[in-house]
């Protein structure tokens, strides 16, 4: 999935980040980078389906909710996606919201 997606080639690499998390549902790193994959396709809602996930599986993962953030930035819902920027730097302070 990741060479596909810097390949630019979202729709295969998708496919393949469903396959892997189906493999292994509680593998966090394949629910995030699917929800990369779908960010990048516009997907928001999708996208903040599987980063919720992530965080469930990995409540550490700053990046995880950093990136839920940009999808609910996206979807309008701003107050609830400065909570997550939130939570994303209290995790790793180094972190820079985009």
């Amino acid at each position: 999935g990741n060479t596909l997606a810097s390949q630019n080639k979202m729709e295969p690499a998708v496919n393949s980040f469903r396959q892997a998390a189906a493999l292994r549902p509680d593998y966090a790193e394949a629910h995030h980078n699917l929800g990369l994959a779908l960010m990048l396709q516009k997907k928001l809602g999708e996208a903040e389906e599987q980063f919720r996930l992530t965080i469930s599986l990995a409540p550490g993962l700053a990046i995880a909710y950093q990136n839920l953030g940009y999808v609910l930035d996206g979807q309008g819902k701003h107050a609830e996606a400065l909570e997550q920027y939130r939570k994303a730097q209290q995790l790793a302070p180094a972190l820079e919201r985009k």
